[in-house]
């Protein structure tokens, strides 16, 4: 019986590391367009503290299971510009040449879909959609080139 006991706590431990949620990640020093990638990047441009459709946008979509499942393999990086959340300078800076690049008319909410020499590939708003609208969305804009 024990031994059964401990199968289970190791396989639920196996299966809560393998099911570790992608996240947004703010890191700036992560991002890197100097290196010729493959990978795509995910840059979503939000005011994380004070933008009520960022907020629903990303809990109802970008925050998703099936959203972070289509997401696995790209790099996901949140642009924020918060309010009332003081930032570091550095990482404020990072994020306004971000915005000057890719979303010069201060568009928030805004998805923005990188490549890894850093062209703008697609970018969408939010839509009030179902999860799997939204993603079909996103994946025949990138597809469409």
């Amino acid at each position: 019986m024990k031994r059964i006991a401990l199968i289970m706590i190791v396989l639920a431990v196996m299966v809560s590391l393998h099911a570790e949620e992608k996240k947004w990640s703010q890191d700036y020093t992560k991002v890197n367009f100097n290196e010729p990638s493959t990978e795509l990047y995910l840059i979503y441009f939000s005011g994380s503290d004070w933008c009520k459709p960022c907020i629903k946008m990303k809990a109802e979509l970008l925050d998703s299971n099936e959203f972070m499942q289509y997401a696995k393999d790209f790099k996901l990086y949140q642009a924020d510009f918060p309010y009332r959340t003081k930032q570091e300078k550095p990482l404020k800076k990072f994020n306004e040449t971000l915005a000057d690049k890719y979303d010069k008319d201060g568009q928030f909410p805004y998805l923005v879909v990188v490549n890894g020499q850093g062209e703008k590939v697609f970018a969408t708003g939010y839509k009030d959609i179902p999860v799997t609208s939204f993603i079909k969305l996103l994946d025949d804009g990138i597809h469409k080139k």
